[in-house]
């Protein structure tokens, strides 16, 4: 059994390109793969129904869905910044299929692992089994913001 999903904010329109995308270019490509496309996220029940996509709305625990996904569709095209759903769910464990845009502003390591649209998918593995993935995932943890915190405002407090 293989479950591909998709979870955004969907009242974001980067991410409703997204989802048109997925359902218009990859579903038919996946479906020889996938026993089931889940989409959810904000706004997700929202989207147009289309056969082979199961839109469940709002999650309640995004590790939830993580737990219930085997690979995470990152179909991006649009959209500035670092696209914060291919971090999220490696730091679950979860392999990443993505665009080339989805995968810019990541660090190497992460973009690396990424699996690229387009490309043969061969056995998939949880990203942090990765030595290179798993330190640059590492910079994303709370731990770790906290101590930039603690770093700067140490910096700030010296300098004043």
């Amino acid at each position: 059994i293989c479950i591909y999903g998709m979870i955004a904010n969907f009242d974001y329109p980067p991410n409703r390109d997204a989802y048109e995308r997925l359902a218009r270019e990859w579903l038919p490509t996946l479906h020889s793969d996938a026993n089931r496309v889940v989409v959810a996220g904000y706004g997700s029940q929202k989207l147009p129904r289309v056969a082979g996509i199961d839109l469940v709305g709002p999650v309640d625990d995004v590790a939830g869905f993580y737990d219930c996904v085997d690979i995470v569709l990152a179909p991006i095209e649009r959209g500035g910044g670092m696209k914060v759903k291919v971090v999220e769910a490696m730091m679950h464990g979860v392999p990443v299929l993505a665009t080339e845009h989805a995968v810019k502003g990541l660090p190497p390591a992460v973009a690396e692992e990424c699996v690229q649209w387009g490309t043969p998918m061969d056995a998939m593995r949880d990203p942090r089994e990765n030595q290179a993935v798993r330190e640059a995932l590492g910079s994303f943890s709370f731990e770790s913001f906290e101590q930039q915190v603690r770093s700067l405002w140490r910096r700030l407090a010296t300098d004043v």
